[in-house]
């Protein structure tokens, strides 16, 4: 179960409340569902939001470390905060689903791969190297905005797929 802790705007002075009442949040919420086999995993926000930021998402993280909340990240958010997708690439925050869009660095487009300004070639080689073998295996989910189409799907699948092997074996 992926978790967005609020996409509302935060302003700097709500922070700590902010944060303070979502992890409580996370918190219970993880407690009951981890009872049915059920994992959470917070996502980064897109802009504004809280969990914005990888310092933001590593301190929500670090307080919810005694219970089984993981981290997702989202390529169209991350790649509209300052220092992009690679600020979220860092030993330690290994992602445990990555969500898969474009976008053209202004608004979360839900765009195919390929379709808006993201270098995924570079992005799937620095996974690779930072986390090796352990994204075998590891939730790749496009979040489009649209269904692309039959024909389209299978040549986008086929295009991924290509881009995947290409960085496991540069790693």
């Amino acid at each position: 179960m992926v978790i967005h802790s609020g996409l509302a705007e935060v302003r700097s002075g709500q922070k700590a409340s902010v944060l303070s009442s979502s992890t409580e949040r996370l918190q219970a919420l993880s407690g009951y569902v981890d009872k049915m086999g059920v994992e959470i995993a917070r996502e980064n926000s897109p802009p504004h939001a809280l969990g914005s930021t990888v310092e933001e998402v590593e301190r929500i993280l670090s307080r919810l470390s005694a219970y089984p909340v993981s981290f997702c990240l989202d390529t169209g958010h991350a790649n509209l905060v300052a220092g992009g997708i690679q600020s979220f690439i860092v030993p330690g925050l290994k992602p445990a689903e990555v969500h898969i869009s474009d976008n053209l660095g202004e608004q979360d487009d839900h765009l195919p791969p390929g379709a808006g300004a993201i270098d995924w070639q570079k992005i799937l080689a620095e996974l690779y190297s930072c986390f090796g073998a352990e994204l075998e295996g590891l939730a790749f989910t496009f979040e489009l905005g649209g269904f692309p189409g039959g024909r389209a799907f299978h040549e986008l699948k086929r295009w991924w797929e290509t881009l995947m092997r290409q960085a496991r074996e540069g790693a």
